[in-house]
């Protein structure tokens, strides 16, 4: 983004980076970004003081992650939790902080998320600090007495250079029975992030009031007028509204302020309504057309998606050198008998009647599949395939030429009256990206010949226009 020829910011898959020109040369800020599920911004964050570190951030998902057992305790995982079965004195666990060193002044801070268990004796929590030559310097207690809950500490090492050991253990009472504690999470960074912005918004986008006063001079101002929907927020002449590509939108009314260019493939529906009036469901992340939730695969399915995709999967046949035939696709490239892996045996036909018929483990479309090379889930998209085709029709091609000639004239001629009969094409695409229909409409113009080839073209424009919007959400193209 530029102002008046200068880079404001560019945009990361993170956040956005903010360049500035230095007499040394161009140092840069690096902002990260929380965003919802619809693309919200929710969060932005930076390391202003540029000693952020995280050094720990133990979750224990899969496994003990570094920390080892101190003074005879047996630690184990479970269920998704540290446990430490303590008796002896100072028993409980540790972590050897590699690759860390301290620095003076710079603050460390520790968040523990703790259950005592059955453990009656007082559980301490400290960093021994040792410096270059292993010898210890000092024991930061945080606590003599962590309890279940999270707790958060923090410590400011007075010296450079020294390592750490991460210890939690209990004290030298009731030694007598063994007992346990749990960790359920541990983290420990160096330095603060600094929040640039929150922003918490009603379904619609409107901002909650209230609580989302956090907007740091260290932020980029031009980048943070992208909010809702990662869309710019404009203000000037008191507008309030979003810039969306090819509309605007106010949040505050939950509407566009322009007609949908796509009203026509929605009739059922108001051109000004934002998101089908479900904006928790649908998104609409350029201002056409609002969609909702696609398949796992992130494709919608249809018929035609998975005859390419039954395409792409032959492409790992492998082949004899005496095979006579080629295999392909009916409707793709001629409908010629299909080999089976290392065998020159022509064995099918593939074409669109395969994706019907028995429905028992996906039918003809499954055994097809299984003369793909690695394919072991033939059964699954073949079922696939036979739910698709109970929706779908199988047009996979469109024709998109107008039956119309050229009203070029001779220049005796152009100021003559003329009348010429074109055929007009109508492209629709059903909701659900399943059809195309086209329909036909004979028109006649007359006219001299420049208002008679003006309408003509308009009507080849129009046509077109509609072929590629059909076309686009039928195939993705």
């Amino acid at each position: 983004m530029y102002k008046e020829g200068v880079l404001q910011f560019f945009n990361t898959p993170e956040g956005y980076v903010t360049p500035t020109v230095t007499p040394s040369g161009v140092e840069v800020e690096y902002v990260y970004q929380y965003k919802d599920h619809l693309g919200n911004v929710r969060l932005s964050y930076m390391n202003s003081t540029g000693v952020y570190q995280r050094i720990l951030s133990n979750r224990f998902t899969e496994d003990l992650e570094g920390w080892l057992e101190n003074t005879n305790a047996n630690n184990s995982l479970e269920n998704g939790r540290l446990k430490s079965e303590v008796q002896q004195a100072w028993s409980g666990v540790k972590h050897y902080l590699d690759g860390f060193t301290t620095t003076a002044g710079e603050v460390l801070n520790v968040k523990v998320i703790f259950d005592k268990g059955n453990t009656q004796s007082n559980v301490r929590l400290y960093l021994n600090e040792i410096d270059p030559d292993g010898n210890h310097v000092a024991y930061n207690v945080r606590t003599y007495d962590l309890q279940t809950g999270t707790s958060e500490f923090s410590y400011t090492p007075s010296t450079t250079g020294n390592s750490i050991i991460f210890r939690i253990d209990k004290d030298n009472t009731y030694t007598d029975t063994e007992t346990y504690f749990y960790l359920d999470a541990v983290s420990l960074v160096q330095g603060e992030l600094e929040i640039v912005e929150e922003s918490n918004y009603y379904p619609f986008g409107l901002e909650h009031k209230g609580y989302n006063n956090i907007v740091s001079a260290s932020g980029n101002a031009t980048a943070q007028k992208y909010k809702f929907g990662g869309k710019e927020y404009q203000e000037e002449l008191g507008l309030d509204w979003y810039d969306v590509s090819a509309r605007n939108y106010d949040p505050a009314l939950g509407r566009w302020m322009n007609l949908d260019p796509l009203a026509e493939m929605m009739r059922r529906h108001s051109p000004y309504n934002f998101a089908f009036d479900n904006p928790i469901y649908f998104i609409d992340p350029d201002g056409m057309m609002p969609f909702g939730p696609i398949n796992p695969t992130g494709t919608a399915i249809t018929v035609n998606k998975i005859v390419n995709r039954v395409v792409s999967f032959f492409k790992g046949l492998d082949y004899t050198d005496n095979s006579s035939s080629t295999p392909s696709v009916s409707g793709v490239s001629g409908g010629h008998n299909m080999a089976r892996p290392n065998d020159g045996t022509p064995t099918h036909n593939v074409n669109h009647d395969d994706f019907g018929g028995t429905r028992s483990n996906g039918g003809t479309a499954s055994k097809v599949l299984k003369g793909v090379k690695n394919v072991s889930d033939a059964s699954q998209i073949g079922t696939e395939v036979m739910n698709s085709n109970d929706k779908s029709t199988n047009n996979g091609t469109i024709d998109s030429n107008n039956k119309d000639g050229d009203t070029t004239k001779s220049s005796d001629e152009k100021d003559q009256t003329i009348t010429k009969t074109v055929i007009a094409k109508n492209f629709t695409a059903s909701m659900d990206g399943t059809a195309i229909d086209s329909t036909e409409t004979e028109v006649k113009f007359t006219g001299d010949h420049e208002k008679v080839q003006k309408q003509v073209d308009s009507t080849k424009q129009v046509s077109d226009s509609q072929r590629k919007t059909a076309n686009f959400f039928y195939n993705g193209n």
